[in-house]
């Protein structure tokens, strides 16, 4: 916790007892036993019949720091999730943290409302922002938010593996005393997540309380981590079974208000998992992004119970707010729907002061002299968004696979590996759907809003077997757009006909092989042209490529089938190769990266059957 947080704690806790004193000082009756944990027993004061309980969520906040045309920024953010906190608070004293069990059981009887504050994951992402603060040793700017804004409990998301599990340590450790929830993560093969687990400050959930009243926070991430991000030794568990087993012990504990923060990727997954589990009062989900229409949704548990489902937009442009009532016995017996929304935080009023100063302020100056630094112009447009980048080849993924061949090629020697001949990059790992119209000039900030994550470029040998499995996987996700493993080429030409048998590969065998590549055609590094595939027929089998993607692809993200091969990285991230590509070339032309649209149907290195041909070798 800061020391602005400190003080102002402080000063809230010494106003709170004063009137904590004088409502103790009437003479209260005699209290509800140790074993009621808080449950608001039958001997408590007059008016203790029930606890309302305020909800505020939010979810993908990805270190979308600063204000845009689109994002009212941290600081707008923080000055709004205050104002409701305090709404949600209101008519009630706070007490501090040490104040005995007979004040807290007192204070919930007399005003039973409190607000609690959670996160359900992806609370920084790779990128210019944060980088300002990988760039900075005495602050990490995202972790500011999330304490100056007053978080009772986080939920681990993918995103926060991206840069390795020792930067979530930093993360975590930055953050004070919040505790980061996850039931279904195993972090025991992390040195410093382990010592954290240890500390409390990892766990399967944890226990916060308000206004006298326990509520259980369990977590639960994404099963299949390892496929979308990079978390070393981290590994993951069956998370209905993670779950259910947090939930019964919150209950044997006494818990009896218990809400599910996860971050599974979208809500229909959620919303699965509530039916597998039972004895959760309401659920927060994360990764999806959905806009809830309306708010909140329902889930049916095992039991048969509905449970209410909220989740935003992220950004930190909305706020959720769930209001619920509970009786005696921590049963749900109201949502107050008048009450729950998805609230936009406002582009325009008030924004917190201390997050404008000390986070706002030092990463905007980092930003801006990133938008400083031009590497080149574009004659065309460099189009990453129309069409979809994550179905089919776009001029950005020329761009930049490009640039990793190059790359790769210029550090050959210094690291003794071949000269690249092909390059590959997942369309998950190309962000922000950059669009830059003709005459545009191309910052080091454009290549960090491109390549986001801190992926290093990497080569190793492969045969053509391998190739073919490879070209199968980055074409199985269609006809889904959504899905981040659909590839972008370099040095390789190739025609699929998605309507042909998809390779199914369950991360470690390949299954059923994939029918999909119908012709491919590799340009290698001397400029000899190899056949690959034939009419749909692999001949070229034992033909030995240099093949260059980034060392999450090589490690099995997207659940590529590269983990049994033996890689070398190349002391460089594929942004830097960007940067140092444009830069090179110091225009991007038209002739090199024409503007692939929908509407003529372009396609220059792959595309599906009937809309180019490859030509002889």
């Amino acid at each position: 916790m800061t020391q602005v947080n400190r003080e102002r704690t402080a000063r809230r806790a010494s106003a709170s007892l004063v009137a904590l004193c004088m409502v103790l000082a009437t003479g209260a009756p005699a209290l509800a036993g140790p074993n009621d944990r808080g449950r608001g027993g039958d001997n408590l004061p007059k008016g203790g019949s029930g606890f309302e309980l305020t909800v505020l969520h939010i979810n993908d906040g990805e270190s979308v720091l600063l204000p845009t045309d689109e994002d009212p920024g941290a600081a707008r953010f923080v000055a709004d999730l205050k104002e409701l906190q305090a709404e949600g608070e209101a008519e009630r004293t706070r007490l501090p943290a040490q104040a005995s069990k007979r004040a807290k059981a007192v204070q919930a009887a007399l005003n039973p409302r409190a607000a609690i504050t959670i996160s359900s994951g992806d609370n920084y992402l790779s990128g210019p922002r944060l980088n300002a603060s990988l760039d900075n040793p005495d602050a990490f700017y995202d972790a500011l938010v999330y304490t100056e804004g007053g978080f009772d409990a986080i939920t681990i998301g993918n995103h926060e593996f991206d840069l390795g599990p020792d930067l979530l340590a930093d993360f975590i450790e930055a953050t004070g005393d919040i505790p980061f929830v996850s039931a279904n993560l195993d972090v025991s093969g992390e040195p410093r997540l382990a010592a954290l687990e240890a500390e409390g400050r990892i766990a399967g959930s944890t226990v916060v309380e308000k206004a006298g009243r326990e509520i259980g926070v369990v977590g639960a991430i994404y099963e299949e981590l390892g496929s979308i991000s990079s978390p070393r030794n981290v590994t993951t568990t069956d998370a209905a079974k993670a779950v259910q087993a947090e939930v019964d012990a919150l209950t044997a504990d006494g818990v009896d208000i218990i809400i599910l923060s996860s971050h599974l990727q979208n809500l229909d997954s959620d919303l699965e998992l509530i039916g597998e589990v039972s004895g959760v009062d309401a659920a927060i989900a994360g990764g999806g992004v959905e806009r809830l229409d309306p708010f909140p949704a329902t889930a049916t548990d095992a039991d048969g119970d509905s449970v209410p489902v909220v989740t935003t937009v992220g950004n930190y442009r909305d706020i959720g707010r769930l209001v619920l009532k509970f009786d005696k016995q921590g049963e749900v017996i109201d949502v107050v729907e008048e009450e729950s929304a998805l609230l936009p935080v406002p582009l325009e009023g008030p924004r917190d002061p201390f997050i404008a100063e000390n986070v706002e302020a030092p990463v905007a100056e980092y930003v801006s002299d990133l938008a400083e630094n031009v590497l080149g112009t574009t004659e065309v447009w460099l189009d990453g968004a129309n069409p979809p980048i994550r179905f089919r080849e776009t001029n950005v993924g020329d761009l930049f696979t490009d640039a990793m061949v190059e790359a790769a090629r210029a550090r050959a020697d210094e690291f003794g590996v071949g000269q690249a001949d092909i390059a590959l990059l997942n369309s998950g790992g190309i962000r922000n759907n950059v669009q830059l119209a003709p005459g545009s000039e191309v910052t080091e900030l454009t290549t960090f809003d491109i390549g986001a994550f801190f992926n290093l470029v990497s080569i190793a040998e492969i045969d053509g077997q391998t190739l073919k499995d490879v070209l199968e996987h980055s074409v199985s996700s269609l006809p889904d757009t959504g899905n981040g493993r659909f590839g972008q080429w370099s040095g390789v030409e190739f025609v699929y006909d998605a309507a042909q048998q998809v390779q199914v590969f369950d991360g470690t065998t390949v299954l059923t092989p994939g029918e999909r590549i119908r012709e491919a055609v590799v340009t290698k590094a001397d400029g000899t042209r190899v056949v690959v595939v034939e009419d749909g027929v692999l001949v070229a089998p034992g033909e030995s490529f240099q093949f260059v993607t980034n060392d999450f692809t090589f490690r099995g993200g997207d659940n590529y089938p590269l983990t049994d091969v033996s890689f070398t990285t190349l002391g460089v991230t594929y942004q830097t190769a960007l940067a140092d590509w444009i830069e090179a070339l110091g225009t991007i032309t038209a002739a090199d990266y024409p503007d692939l649209t929908v509407e003529d149907d372009t396609y220059r290195r792959f595309g599906p059957v009937g809309d180019f041909t490859i030509p002889s070798p």
